[in-house]
Order: C-alpha cells, then sequence, then structure tokens
C-alpha cells in the first residue's frame, strides 16, 4: 500500500510500485495492521507523535520511531503509558546507541571502577542554521543517558552569536552517583569530528563516532600506553552499507528485527529531551536559537 494525500505525488508512488494499493487515507495504512510484523514511523514531530499513538491504539505491537517522537516530553510519557498498557515494544531511533563500539565503550566504562568523568566533544564543518543545538545536541545526550542514567544540568555557557547561531555550547551534567558529563559543542569549527571519552584515576577510555571512514573501535590508555579495540566489519557488504554500520543504523535495525530490548524507549526519549529542554530553556529568548516546539 502506499499513501499520499497529493494526487501527483500518490500517481508517482504507484508507478514505482504497481502492485501496491494506493490511499490517500494514512488510516487505512493502520487498519492494515493484520498480517504486519512490524511498524517503521520515519516521521517527523508532530506527525511522529500522532502516528505513533494511533498505532498503539490499533494494537501494533513492535514499533520503531525516529527521534525524537515528539517535542514534548510530557507528551512522550504519556505515549509510553499507552504502549505499556498496550503491550506495545517502542523503540527509539537514537543511532548513535547502535554504534557499532558503543556496546564495548559501555562494558569498559563500566568496569573501570570509581568513574571519574565522562565528556563529548562534537565538531561541525558547515553547521550554521539556528536549528542546530536543538537538532544535534540530544545525540551525545543519549549516550550519556545510557551510561549514567537521569542527569541533572549543572552548568551551561553559549558562546557569542556568529552568523546567528552561538559559536559554541559548554554544558556540565552530573549523574546521580556523582560523575560528572561534559558535553562541548562548535558548529562551524572547520572540521568535522564527535568522540566520547570516559576517565578514571589513571585509565582513560576513548570512542570516536566521527568520522567514520576511520572503521569501528575505541582506546584505552594506561599509563601512557594506548591500545587500540576494534570491531571486526561484518563481510559481504557494500561501501554505503558498510558506513551505514559504522554509524549504527544497520545495528539499530538489525537489533530491532531480532526484537532485542530497546537501548532508548519511549521513558528514556523523554529523559534526553527533559535534559535538552533545560538546555536550551539557558538560551532562550536571547538569540535565534530554536527552542522545542519552534521547530519547522
Amino acid at each position: 500500500m502506499v499513501c499520499d494525500r497529493e494526487q501527483p505525488a500518490l500517481d508517482g508512488a504507484c508507478e514505482r510500485f504497481p502492485g501496491a494499493k494506493p490511499t490517500p487515507n494514512l488510516e487505512d495504512i493502520l487498519d492494515s495492521r493484520d498480517g504486519l510484523d512490524a511498524l517503521l514511523i520515519c516521521l517527523y514531530p508532530p506527525l511522529s507523535l500522532d502516528f505513533l499513538r494511533r498505532a498503539i491504539a490499533r494494537g501494533f505491537k513492535n514499533i520503531l520511531v525516529e527521534k525524537p517522537v515528539s517535542h514534548s516530553a510530557a507528551d512522550i510519557r504519556r505515549a509510553a503509558e499507552e504502549a505499556a498498557n498496550a503491550g506495545a515494544h517502542v523503540h527509539v531511533a537514537y543511532n548513535r546507541l547502535h554504534h557499532p563500539a558503543l556496546g564495548e565503550f559501555t562494558r569498559a566504562v563500566r568496569e573501570l571502577g570509581g568513574l571519574e568523568s565522562i565528556s563529548a566533544k562534537l565538531l561541525r564543518t558547515d553547521r550554521k542554521e539556528p536549528g542546530f543545538y536543538a537538532d544535534v545536541t540530544p545525540h551525545p545526550l543519549s549516550v550519556f543517558h545510557n551510561l549514567l542514567g537521569d542527569l541533572s544540568v549543572q552548568d551551561v555557557t553559549f558562546g557569542d552569536l556568529k552568523n546567528g547561531i552561538p559559536e559554541f555550547l559548554d554544558v556540565t551534567l552530573q549523574s546521580a552517583d556523582g560523575v560528572r558529563a561534559t558535553l562541548k559543542m562548535q558548529p562551524p569549527s572547520g572540521e568535522v569530528a564527535e568522540y566520547y571519552e570516559a576517565s578514571s584515576g589513571g585509565r582513560h577510555l576513548r570512542l570516536p563516532f566521527l568520522p567514520a571512514c576511520s572503521g569501528a573501535g575505541w582506546s584505552s590508555s594506561v599509563a601512557g600506553v594506548t591500545k587500540f579495540h576494534g570491531v571486526p566489519e561484518p563481510l559481504g557488504l557494500s561501501e554505503p552499507l558498510i558506513t551505514n554500520w559504522r554509524t549504527g543504523f544497520l545495528s539499530q535495525m538489525a537489533g530491532f528485527l531480532r526484537d532485542e530490548a530497546p537501548l532508548c524507549s519511549l521513558k528514556q526519549a523523554a529523559a534526553i529531551l527533559e535534559t535538552l529542554e533545560t538546555i536550551l530553556n539557558c538560551h532562550r529568548g536571547k538569540t535565534a536559537t530554536a527552542v522545542p516546539g519552534q521547530i519547522p
């Protein structure tokens, strides 16, 4: 079945998929639940939340929904209650959590003992749009929440405006156990890099996310000696699929199809959004920076 409210787009879809039944009504897709094993919702708020709630009410049991689900943490929590009452298993697609090396990195972090701090740094070459921070900040927050649980925001510093967007963002957070998490972001930095680090005493762990071309793995450093821990790449994949695997998208889909426990549930997605809201509220009304609910 293909669906579009615009007839020219629907006609084009029918040409691509001549065996599919056309409909302009999204409800028809939800009504075709019988015989479907899973539902992937690749929409954007507010459509994604509305479609998710309708799907839960229709009896869909296995759902993968694109982040951030909604720009309201309260709405996400309500959807989580509805999913729990209906016995629906909902995965939220934060692909950072499915980075091939993150599982091993997470285990190594938890084995450190006496964890002191975790940090993330994100640099971009040409991200100058006002919505940058609202769009990108949830990614490192998802990693922090996955590693540390609930977080409280301790300090937020936005840099001066440059081309209508703060030229940097520094955030300090703290877990319930007192572990400090720091986030540093710089949109128009002239380079692309993203990595996560954890420290305890003289031990140091580092997980690169970007650039993806460097392969999957993480590094440990003890007493000045650094060791790289690579993750073997799957055989037989094309280069585009290898890239999707390195950045987590392929692993994310595989985990969903294997019916594994979600690395990000609706409740966790709500917690990530609440942390983001606290950070952006520190700058609300001062610049053109987008805030939840104002993103086109």
